[in-house]
């Protein structure tokens, strides 16, 4: 009896705590509320460095947080249509039109950081993109306003996103290296598990 009461538990208990299968993503355009985790390499000119990141869209606000190992000089990047907040330890608050423009008036760097979120998604991110793909019809490689987003990776959880992405740009290079996807219909949040119980 104790051992049919055991085994009923269990049952009950691995039944109740499943992995969901991916969701099936017809068009990585439409989608507008997901996340991505990872890690970026970035090397501008002579200077370079690694940091990870958390890249939360929901519908046409996005939030970019930046750090460095174990959460040093953790920066948080706010975007909306209105404009862009940038937040960190050093610089306080910062806010400009675009992230562009913000990057530029921080660090005196440029670069398409309004382009990621479309590229993260291996989509272009202006009309006048030239597009390069592969023999599954995914892009191979997007060019747009100088800038290259070479796909090198796709994930194999969610095979029309992807997994590693090369952008070159006027002395200027940025590896992006996708460790978490996170899409969906609804809002996500960070804190969303992939194992639900």
């Amino acid at each position: 009896m104790i051992r049919l009461i055991v085994a009923l538990l269990l049952t009950s208990l691995l039944s109740g705590c499943v992995l969901h299968p991916p969701m099936q993503i017809a068009d990585p355009a439409q989608l507008t509320h997901w996340l991505a985790e990872g890690k970026m390499g970035l090397r501008v000119a002579d200077r370079g460095g690694n940091l990870y990141f958390t890249w939360q869209q929901e519908g046409t606000q996005y939030t970019l947080t930046l750090s460095g190992p174990l959460g040093a000089g953790r920066t948080e990047l706010v975007g909306t249509p209105e404009g862009v907040v940038l937040r960190n330890s050093d610089t306080g608050e910062v806010s400009a039109s675009s992230p562009e423009l913000l990057l530029e008036a921080v660090t005196g760097y440029q670069a398409p950081v309004s382009y990621l979120a479309h590229w993260l998604k291996a989509q272009p991110a202006t009309r006048n993109a030239v597009i390069e793909k592969d023999e599954e019809g995914r892009a191979r490689k997007i060019t747009e306003d100088g800038w290259t987003a070479i796909f090198a990776a796709w994930d194999t959880g969610y095979p029309a996103l992807p997994q590693k992405i090369l952008i070159t740009g006027p002395d200027t290079r940025l590896t992006v290296i996708i460790s978490r996807w996170l899409p969906a219909a609804a809002p996500v949040t960070a804190s969303t598990p992939a194992l639900t119980p």
